[in-house]
C-alpha cells in the first residue's frame, strides 16, 4: 500500500512529515517551547504565532482595545 511508516497506534502513513505530525497530535507532545515565557506547542507554526505576541508589533483596537 506505500505506507512505511507506521505510528505506535497502529496507523501508517505514506510520508514521514505525516507520520511525526500525527504523533505529535495524537500523545500531546510539546517540543517547540517558547525562550520567553517558557509556554509550549506541539507545532512549529504555533510558536511562530505565538512569538509575535512579544515582538511588540501587535496592533490595538481603537474601539476595544483587544491587540492582534
Amino acid at each position: 500500500d506505500g505506507k512505511r511508516f507506521g505510528c505506535l497506534c497502529g496507523k501508517r502513513f505514506a510520508v514521514k512529515p505525516k507520520r511525526d505530525r500525527h504523533i505529535m497530535l495524537t500523545f500531546s507532545l510539546r517540543p517547540f517551547g517558547c525562550g520567553i515565557c517558557n509556554k509550549r506547542f506541539k507545532l512549529k507554526h504555533h510558536l511562530t504565532e505565538h512569538m509575535k505576541t512579544h515582538a511588540g508589533a501587535l496592533h490595538a483596537c481603537p474601539h476595544c482595545g483587544r491587540r492582534f
